[in-house]
């Protein structure tokens, strides 16, 4: 519960916090495209950005546990159709969360909005099952 309660309190802190980061950290919108269409590379860098911005913050959250319960499995994309199979513990998944929104209403909203799901569709996965556990006091994605 203490747990919890620290990682609750740390997502309010940051949030605040890192709105500004956020915003710096959002990509700038493609030359050219304030009238047409966007072409593939400029939707392409746009989903680019917005991975690399997800496998920074993953790389980041803990994975430490010390029984399954601790565990969790989230999405380990962005902007496009994932499964969530990325494993890290509850606590650092709460603050994933709500950065990986972050970046998909900052970064991905582009994206979306310029209609690039239909200039370079990407293919909806077939997900496995998932799940969390603890196997040497770290979180690992299994199959159900």
């Amino acid at each position: 519960m203490r747990a919890l309660l620290l990682g609750l309190l740390l997502l309010a802190c940051t949030a605040c916090v890192d709105k500004k980061k956020s915003d710096e950290q959002s990509a700038p919108p493609p030359t050219g495209s304030t009238s047409g269409p966007l072409t593939v590379q400029q939707c392409e860098a746009i989903l680019v950005d917005g991975e690399k911005q997800l496998a920074e913050l993953r790389a980041q959250m803990s994975k430490e546990c010390t029984v399954d319960a601790e565990c969790a499995v989230t999405f380990a994309t962005v902007c496009m159709p994932g499964c969530p199979d990325y494993p890290m513990s509850k606590s650092a998944s709460m603050m994933y969360s709500f950065k990986r929104d972050e970046i998909d209403s900052y970064t991905c909203k582009r994206w979306r909005d310029s209609d690039c799901e239909k200039i370079t569709p990407k293919p909806k996965p077939s997900c496995t099952a998932m799940k969390g556990v603890c196997q040497n006091k770290v979180c690992v994605a299994l199959t159900k």
